[in-house]
């Protein structure tokens, strides 16, 4: 759970300061799945693809199609997912709508909290279709 006496990642802060302090704490893709289908909501609305990206799948687009796309180029997977939750804004999946995320993520997340929800979404595969 988001942990308040836990100093937070913070909206200003960069992509590199990002994941070097993600560098120092071991996700817990458990702990990830609780925070995203309880206190951060994101189920809400990655429960279809109508609303925002599916969670079905989400390493296999961010490996296979998001890290492919120029304005991605040099990130990792885990650099791409905290900038996604971080600064929603920074990229925008194609189809979907700009400030439709909450911008404050990083104001409610601590490191810990980000490692976990990225773990967690690390676990979500699918094959690519034949």
């Amino acid at each position: 759970m988001v942990v308040s006496d836990v100093p937070t990642v913070g909206s200003t802060t960069d992509l590199a300061t990002i994941t070097e302090n993600l560098a120092t704490v071991t996700g817990d893709p458990q702990n990830g799945q609780v925070l995203y289908n309880g206190s951060l909501a994101c189920a809400g609305c990655h429960l279809s693809a109508a609303v925002a990206p599916p969670l079905e799948g989400t390493m296999t687009r961010v490996v296979d199609v998001r890290l492919q796309q120029p304005e991605n180029a040099g990130e990792t997977p885990e650099q791409y997912l905290a900038n996604s939750i971080i600064h929603p804004s920074a990229y925008v999946s194609p189809g979907y709508a700009d400030g439709i995320m909450p911008q404050n993520f990083g104001d409610r997340l601590s490191y810990q909290d980000l490692a976990d929800l990225i773990a967690y979404l690390e676990t979500q595969d699918q094959p690519i279709p034949q």
